[in-house]
């Protein structure tokens, strides 16, 4: 029995191990990605080009050019833009997003304008309605009906009760 035990014992805590170090590198991979490495190395760059560099090093044109240029897929650069365009990144400053930018990787407003009118037909629907509502209880009170005998419901369906 004591051999089962320790049988059992020792590939538990090996089987254990191996869970363990499964979820650590899937921590690691999730925390490990290229974005924050390179804003990382943006922000220690910044630092060092402030406080640590003298004039005449920080104008060198061979050491910090006025452009960085990297490559990133274009589907990339669409989910970053309709990110930042519904708000849903933070950053520290709102990024600059040229038109040519938004021209080359084909995004337009067309999602902005269909939504936008939607929500203009819904309170057109609505505005229709008050004017519905007003002209009926203008009618009601020109045929001089009781307000007693009519019944609204849920819907706003109005029906006279007889009685």
């Amino acid at each position: 029995m004591s051999i089962l035990l320790i049988t059992f014992t020792f590939f538990t805590v090996i089987y254990l191990m191996n869970l363990f170090i499964g979820l650590l590198n899937l921590a690691i991979d999730d925390y490990n990605n290229e974005e924050e490495f390179l804003l990382q190395k943006a922000k220690i760059i910044v630092e060092i080009e402030l406080f640590y560099m003298l004039s005449s090093q920080k104008y060198n044109k061979n050491w910090f050019p006025d452009w960085i240029y990297y490559d990133i897929p274009v589907t990339e650069v669409r989910k970053l833009i309709n990110a930042i365009n519904n708000n849903k990144t933070e950053f520290d400053y709102f990024p600059f997003i040229s038109k040519e930018l938004k021209e080359l990787v084909a995004i337009n407003d067309e999602i902005r304008e269909e939504n936008s009118k939607e929500n203009k037909t819904k309170n057109e629907i609505k505005e229709e309605l008050k004017q519905m509502k007003k002209i009926l209880n203008d009618m009601i009170k020109s045929l001089n009906i009781d307000k007693d005998k009519i019944k609204e419901d849920n819907n706003g369906v109005i029906e006279k009760i007889n009685s």
